[in-house]
């Protein structure tokens, strides 16, 4: 179907370059970014990404093979994260899953051509970073024109959009993530797996580290008992499920994020038992404002982070007693106001 997919576009893209010249009036719901202006911006894209990589590298050559490489498989993971989107939605688009990929894939073609030390990993480090961004904008992109296309947007507007959308967080990204580096250490006090998970791999590739296979193996094995567990004797007996993929991101989830999930769960399924059958989603006033503080305690980390490298005291004189009970009496308080929000829809 992704091939079929693939195809196709390929088709409209050579259909629309042979037909540049003619006036027939396209629809407004049709109208897409000219194409001189795509290339020019993929152009541009291509040649600061060349640029980049050779400052990181520091070699034209393992710099030319990082750029086809990074557009090569930018290309087919777009391709597949647009499908995948299309059929399931932006949340469940597997970006880690094909950025894990991308990751194998570049560092295997980079072994088999011989190349080794900090500029192999970081020209695979590179590749697998555009590809995820390349996937997750891909999915963005394809669920707001679809939005769009429902309402009766006009593309053209939504891909200009879109092109902001991309610029500023490039300007905003970086600068944020280097300051949450300086004041929590990513993959320390900010805790992040998938990103520890590919530079494991990375080094273990290429002989600078070591993947813990054992560890490897046994989520193999629980995996598969896990789906047995589910499809013969779970899911015969009907209520309780003990679906893969939930039980998997509550293993490799920091205990200080599984445990206010566990209990907005709980909110959720008591909320569902009494009231009755669970709405839908966009008219759940409780997943609205549980969305709204998703974005805003990432906000707020923003900002402590900011006081932290200004060296602003945050209390931490206060006991640790009265932390903890600070932050339990903010929990309840939390998923009370929750379940009376819920209860409102």
């Amino acid at each position: 179907s992704v091939r079929r997919g693939i195809s196709k576009g390929l088709g409209e893209l050579v259909k629309t370059y042979k037909n540049r010249g003619d006036k027939t009036v396209v629809e407004r719901t049709n109208q897409d970014t000219s194409l001189p202006v795509i290339f020019a911006v993929f152009t541009v894209c291509l040649v600061i990404m060349f640029g980049l990589y050779h400052h990181l590298i520091g070699s034209i050559g393992v710099t030319v093979l990082s750029t086809f490489l990074m557009f090569v498989a930018s290309f087919l993971f777009v391709a597949v994260s647009s499908y995948i989107v299309g059929l399931v939605g932006s949340s469940n688009n597997p970006v880690s899953g094909m950025t894990i990929s991308a990751l194998l894939g570049t560092s295997i073609f980079f072994l088999v051509m011989g190349f080794q030390g900090e500029s192999a990993i970081l020209a695979t480090l590179g590749v697998a970073a555009v590809v995820c961004c390349a996937a997750c904008t891909a999915g963005d992109c394809s669920q707001d024109l679809k939005t769009g296309s429902i309402i009766g947007a006009t593309p053209r507007s939504q891909q200009l959009a879109q092109f902001v959308g991309v610029i500023i967080p490039a300007f905003v990204i970086a600068p944020v993530l280097s300051l949450l580096h300086n004041a929590y250490g990513i993959g320390q006090g900010l805790k992040a797996p998938q990103a520890t998970l590919f530079a494991s791999i990375t080094k273990a590739m290429f002989g600078a580290g070591d993947i813990p296979y054992n560890m490897v193996a046994y989520g193999a094995v629980l995996g598969v008992i896990i789906l047995v567990l589910d499809k013969f004797v779970f899911e015969k007996k009907g209520g309780f499920r003990l679906h893969l993929m939930p039980v998997a991101v509550g293993i490799y989830l920091p205990v200080t994020l599984a445990v206010p999930m566990f209990f907005g769960g709980l909110v959720r399924y008591f909320k569902d038992k009494k009231d009755g059958e669970a709405k839908l989603e966009a008219h759940d006033q409780g997943v609205l404002v549980s969305s709204g503080m998703i974005a805003g305690e990432a906000i707020m980390g923003v900002g402590i982070a900011i006081l932290l490298t200004l060296g602003i005291n945050l209390g931490m004189e206060i006991p640790h007693l009265a932390k903890e009970i600070i932050s339990i009496v903010v929990l309840a308080g939390t998923v009370y106001f929750v379940r009376k929000i819920a209860k409102k829809s």
